[in-house]
């Protein structure tokens, strides 16, 4: 860096203006928005300006896809999985069910029992005595 650089000397004026005058900045400026260019092999020129946007508009679209890429793959992958549950899970209704018919099944079973005790009980007091 120069230590004998001042403030006039750093501007953005053109030669012969006044010190306040940006005319040499907006020139630069000028040169993206007005200055053509060969930026892809397929040859179209280009301003940078309009070159940049299209990369913008470009990076926002591409970002857009991938979300969407992103959900419908959550969706399928969820699909999936509820799909393997259901083939594999435990269904809880179905558990009750079987509950309730083996509870129907034990207590005929019990009645079973409580009548051949009945009828053993019976066969056996009455016929001895």
């Amino acid at each position: 860096m120069n230590e004998n650089l001042s403030g006039t000397d750093i501007t953005a004026a053109n030669k012969n203006q006044p010190s306040g005058d940006n005319s040499g900045a907006q020139a630069l400026a000028d040169v993206i928005a007005t200055n053509t260019y060969t930026i892809d092999s397929g040859g179209q020129t280009v301003t940078l300006k309009n070159y940049l946007q299209s990369l913008v508009g470009q990076i926002g679209v591409n970002a857009q896809s991938a979300n969407q890429f992103t959900s419908n793959t959550q969706t399928m992958l969820d699909a999936a999985q509820n799909r393997r549950s259901s083939i594999s899970g435990v269904s809880l209704d179905e558990e009750l069910t079987n509950m309730i018919q083996f509870q129907h099944s034990y207590g005929a079973a019990a009645k079973v029992v409580t009548t051949l005790d009945t009828l053993l009980d019976t066969l056996i007091n009455r016929m001895g005595g």
